[in-house]
């Protein structure tokens, strides 16, 4: 696409709880007595060996993943992990909104986010002004939380105020 704009605060792009299932994906929570959150990018949370693992590579250029479901335990059910969302933009990324792909309550581990900004100047006069916004791909709570997924972006060098913004914080190079 060419430009991608989020144009309301209450608008968003949500891939949130479309990855692996409860108790399923390469970093799914155990279940039983002391159930866990699914991992992804970072561990999810749990005891007794639970807690699901870290998986895959933050680049997420040779391989990216759905966010892994957390464990269930009696009627408590574990919830799914985030989504998969890739966005190539060959100008501008205006997100007054939110970009996400939160795992569900119930440990589901977040998904993954890739942006790919295109066209990019190299000089400073032409440079399109690119507005990040909120972009989150964060592990459920309710028992143990899920890990955090993984996101990269690609095309620009994020400033500092940008990456406050992102959580996780980013894989951010200019080329890939």
């Amino acid at each position: 696409m060419d430009h991608l704009w989020i144009k309301h605060s209450s608008s968003k792009v949500d891939c949130s709880q479309l990855g692996y299932p409860k108790n399923q994906g390469p970093g799914n929570g155990g279940n039983g007595f002391l159930s866990g959150g699914g991992g992804y990018g970072t561990k999810g949370e749990g005891n007794s060996g639970r807690a699901g693992e870290m998986y895959g590579e933050e680049t997420l250029l040779k391989e990216i993943h759905f966010g892994s479901g957390g464990g269930s335990i009696f009627n408590s059910i574990g919830g799914s992990g985030g989504g998969i969302i890739e966005l190539i933009i060959e100008q501008q990324l205006i997100n007054h909104g939110s970009i996400q792909s939160n795992g569900g309550n119930g440990g589901g581990s977040g998904g993954s986010i890739l942006i790919e900004l295109q066209c990019q100047s190299q000089s400073q006069s032409n440079k399109l002004e690119q507005t990040f916004g909120t972009i989150k791909c964060i592990g459920g709570s309710e028992g143990y939380r899920g890990g955090k997924g993984r996101i990269a972006i690609y095309g620009i060098e994020l400033p500092l105020n940008d990456i406050k913004q992102i959580d996780p914080k980013p894989f951010n190079r200019l080329h890939k």
